[in-house]
């Protein structure tokens, strides 16, 4: 994976667990609860929240009941973004660091070079003309 891929990946990420925390992570908390309604208010938080990570009886008996789940129910669903993007970053940083080992030295080091020295070269043989050697190098190239 090349480095800029590995940080697109990491932003996109990273953005993703951010609004799954705004979206979904912090729904119950800045969800009003309903005044009108009358069974008890854990019959409320079923009735809002069909899908919950907390259930009503887990939760301390009132008063501030609902208060309380929701405090909760924020705190799970926080806890588990945060988990799946810790997971996420985890494996993209294994799976870059893994794509980087198996490189072979030649490719990631001498090889730019090279070709940086043969282009050197050619732009020095179309541009100018040859200059001789100086005496110095002529004697060790002997």
């Amino acid at each position: 994976m090349q480095k800029r891929t590995f940080i697109l990946l990491l932003a996109l990420t990273t953005l993703a667990a951010l609004a799954a925390a705004f979206l979904w992570g912090l729904a119950p908390l800045l969800t009003p609860l309903a005044t009108i309604h009358d069974g008890t208010e854990a019959d409320l938080i079923r009735e809002i929240w069909p899908l919950r990570l907390v259930q009503p009886e887990w939760v301390s008996i009132p008063p501030n009941h609902y208060q309380r789940w929701e405090m909760a129910e924020t705190l799970a669903r926080l806890i588990v973004v945060f988990l799946g993007w810790v997971t996420t970053t985890t494996s993209l940083v294994r799976r870059y660091l893994r794509s980087h080992r198996n490189t072979p030295p030649m490719r990631c080091t001498q090889q730019p070079l090279r070709r940086a020295v043969e282009r050197f070269m050619k732009l020095e043989h179309h541009h100018c003309r040859p200059r001789p050697a100086p005496a110095a190098v002529r004697e060790l190239l002997r």
